[in-house]
């Protein structure tokens, strides 16, 4: 087992191990970075992840793709050997799931929080976004963690979800995400439409592996993602609570708080 801090710490490693392509000729956001990232997929079960800090437009923008595609860097996020064989990253992965649950370790501050904006908030000045498949109707937001608690039991840890749902950019500070049914998130949204009210959320981006792995994974809706990835990587999960009590990643590059109306 390991316990990855953030993305950071886990792309050294996926360098390390040559799971890691930098990419540091100048490219556009589009076509280029979609454009790559399906070229990765085509490599094969070993393709690495794909890391571009030279986007035509920005100054420091950095863009990282490819993360979970491929079994070596699955076995690399849950600690393991990244020849381990799939049979074994199946066994071990339940072998830790029937562990559930772990813990939480509440912290008060986190690398995030040193640069705010909470006026005149433009997301197309914050960072890059692009059209990553061919038919999408505008930008999208892919992989980010959705927080968002019950609000028929707001306090109660083990009603508060995180979810990996694509949302799409519709304004300079609007979003649009689909809510399946079977969701936990639409279950919170209904709860909260019946109160008439709207539903606080917030959106990690860029956080360690482990915790995206667990926001995609089917669990019952009593059981808290941050308490699955505690055993996943056998440490305590570390959150930092927003201003509207979310608990969001402590290694997160970025969160976006706001409300589905």
């Amino acid at each position: 087992m390991r316990a990855y801090q953030d993305l950071r710490e886990f792309l050294s490693v996926l360098e390390q191990e040559r799971q890691l392509l930098r990419i540091t000729e100048p490219v556009s956001l589009e076509p280029d970075l979609a454009a790559a990232a399906c070229a990765a997929t085509r490599l094969g079960e070993a393709s690495p992840a794909i890391h571009f800090n030279n986007i035509a437009g920005y100054a420091n923008a950095q863009v990282v793709m490819n993360v979970h595609g491929s079994w070596p860097n699955h076995a690399l996020a849950l600690g393991m050997d990244k020849d381990a064989p799939l049979r074994d990253q199946f066994f071990e992965f339940v072998r830790r799931f029937k562990q559930y649950p772990g813990q939480l370790e509440r912290v008060t501050d986190a690398p995030w929080r040193e640069v705010v904006v909470d006026k005149d908030v433009n997301l197309y000045h914050l960072m890059p976004l692009f059209r990553t498949n061919r038919g999408d109707g505008g930008s999208f937001i892919d992989k980010p963690c959705v927080v968002s608690r019950d609000p028929d039991d707001w306090n109660n840890d083990n009603l508060e979800n995180v979810g990996v749902y694509r949302l799409q950019v519709k304004g300079r500070n609007r979003l649009g995400m689909q809510a399946q049914p079977q969701h936990d998130i639409a279950t919170h949204l209904a709860h909260a439409e019946e109160r008439g009210e709207d539903l606080p959320v917030a959106i990690a981006l860029g956080t360690e592996p482990v915790i995206t792995l667990m926001a995609a994974t089917p669990m019952l809706y009593d059981q808290l993602e941050y308490k699955m990835a505690a055993v996943m990587q056998g440490k305590p999960y570390r959150v930092v609570q927003t201003a509207q009590g979310l608990d969001v990643p402590w290694g997160a590059e970025y969160v976006l708080e706001g409300r589905i109306l």
